[in-house]
């Protein structure tokens, strides 16, 4: 059992993911809300201009000079919470991530923001001066040359840049946060870690490949491909929950939930008037039904995982009884069939468990 709880590593101190993660929620919702308030004002400010452009001197389309200037650092500004979001959705999806994985990927999306706002700039400069261009003298294309100079500086930070990204993307696939050899993507970590489905899905194949190969293990077991196919995608939905549990019991714990209802029953002990007595009181029943609620959800976790763990032991000791039924030693004497059946409904329960326990909490 212990070899199996192996399998699982993730950190036991979580608290360095769960402040990460508040300052990278905090920042990210700061600059959203920074951004669409300079929308707002980006799309009035334009349309006054474009009114007053048309209603003055129609002939000259003089008012793309500060909206397209405008617009540029609207661009920016956009870039700056894409590039937020990246690294928001990069932690989200990785409750299990370690530190040492963070502090890689933090610098692959640094440098990947870097090269994301040098092309944005590059981009949104140039057009902006070939649009003058074009408004003032299309006889001569002088936006060619400052846009050929900037090529030479832009080319020559890629030639940095991706040589940088290629050495962390390395080390990030070193580290087994990155599989594979593509194109890396924020959803591509989604799984790291999620070893028991990694290890369920090899030891099905194997006996896969055993039974197909043994017309002993054939007569014996039958059709058994679509029930293993349905065994490792419950152990899959199952990782999956308990990972974004993971990730909702280091954003808030049971120890803070009593702390809130320490300091509210005080209050409620203090207050004078009834309205605000009936309010604390209202209070202090959803923080108790809500510490209830994550009890339950880290007694559902431990379960989780020893059902996990069970289940890879269980697949195991199946391709144990493949070789017992191969060399014909006790082929009467098999019972994981019908253990795998039994621990397939304890699955379906902990999946139907978590979706209940997790809808109190909404």
């Amino acid at each position: 059992m212990r070899r199996l709880h192996k399998l699982k590593k993730t950190e036991k101190d979580k608290t360095w993911f769960k402040s990460a993660l508040q300052k990278t929620e905090k920042a990210f919702h700061s600059m959203f809300s920074s951004l669409f308030a300079h929308g707002i004002v980006f799309l009035a400010g334009s349309a006054f201009l474009a009114l007053l452009n048309i209603l003055t001197s129609p002939e000259h389309p003089w008012a793309y000079y500060p909206i397209a200037g405008w617009g540029i650092g609207m661009a920016h500004h956009v870039q700056n919470v894409w590039n937020k979001w990246k690294r928001l959705k990069a932690l989200r999806n990785n409750p299990n991530i370690t530190e040492e994985q963070y502090d890689f990927l933090m610098e692959l999306l640094r440098v990947k923001g870097n090269m994301a706002h040098h092309r944005t700039a590059f981009f949104a400069v140039n057009l902006y001066l070939a649009g003058i261009n074009l408004i003032t003298d299309r006889s001569f294309m002088w936006f060619l040359i400052p846009m050929g100079a900037w090529m030479v500086g832009f080319l020559a930070h890629c030639a940095v840049n991706l040589p940088a990204r290629a050495f962390l993307k390395n080390k990030l696939r070193e580290l087994g946060f990155i599989k594979g050899r593509g194109k890396i993507h924020i959803s591509v970590s989604s799984n790291a870690g999620a070893v028991f489905t990694a290890k369920s899905e090899q030891l099905k194949n194997e006996l896969l490949s055993e039974i197909a190969a043994s017309p002993e293990l054939k007569n014996h077991f039958g059709e058994l491909e679509p029930f293993l196919n349905k065994f490792c995608s419950q152990v899959k939905e199952l990782e999956k929950k308990e990972s974004e549990l993971s990730l909702l019991l280091s954003s808030v714990s049971a120890d803070e939930i009593s702390s809130e209802l320490a300091v509210l029953r005080e209050k409620h002990k203090t207050a004078q008037k009834a309205l605000v007595k009936k309010e604390y009181e209202k209070s202090i029943q959803q923080y108790e039904r809500h510490h209830k609620a994550l009890q339950d959800l880290e007694e559902q976790r431990e379960v989780c995982e020893l059902r996990l763990s069970s289940s890879i032991a269980l697949l195991e000791q199946f391709k144990l009884d493949a070789a017992r039924i191969k060399t014909r030693a006790a082929a009467d004497d098999i019972t994981s069939l019908a253990m795998l059946r039994e621990k397939s409904k304890e699955l379906d329960e902990s999946i139907e468990d978590f979706e209940s326990s997790l809808a109190e909490l909404e």
